[in-house]
């Protein structure tokens, strides 16, 4: 009975088949750059109108601390992030980082005017979040991963 099945292929004829593959990863939880940016940005803006209320900004971070017994215990710390605006003379600048890579969103110019007060500097990171939600600047955060993954993330 086993050499009849092998050998009458015709039962297959009815079957519709597809060149599609199954995807390799479902859902790991990785966050993609462009998440990545999107997440420093919403930052940034916390920051930002934190600076313009005269209040201090701080985030979640986890890290792992020795318990009573020296296993390694995973305790949640707030921490304030590195501001990526400042004043230089009479304008504010902004600049938007990979981790520890600068993104220039134009060839050549790293950093971005953004005005003469912080509101300006909110509206700014606003226009560049929805940019970079977009999908406008993914070139920009691809080389700039790289640049990160490679160690020259600095110029």
């Amino acid at each position: 009975m086993l050499a009849q099945q092998t050998s009458d292929c015709s039962s297959l004829s009815g079957l519709r088949f597809s060149s599609a593959s199954r995807p390799r990863v479902i859902g790991t939880g990785r966050r993609t750059r462009r998440q990545i940016v999107l997440e420093f940005l919403d930052q940034q803006i916390g920051v930002a109108e934190a600076a313009l209320a005269g209040k201090e900004f701080t985030i979640a971070k986890h890290r792992y601390r020795r318990g009573e017994d020296g296993a390694p215990v995973r305790t949640e710390v707030e921490v304030r992030p590195r501001r990526s605006f400042w004043r230089d003379g009479n304008v504010w600048l902004v600049e938007v980082r990979y981790g520890n890579a600068l993104i220039e969103l134009s060839p050549g110019c790293p950093t971005v005017v953004a005005g003469a007060d912080l509101e300006a500097v909110i509206r700014t990171f606003r226009v560049i979040r929805s940019a970079v939600a977009e999908g406008e600047a993914d070139a920009a955060i691809d080389e700039a991963a790289e640049r990160a993954k490679r160690g020259h993330a600095r110029r």
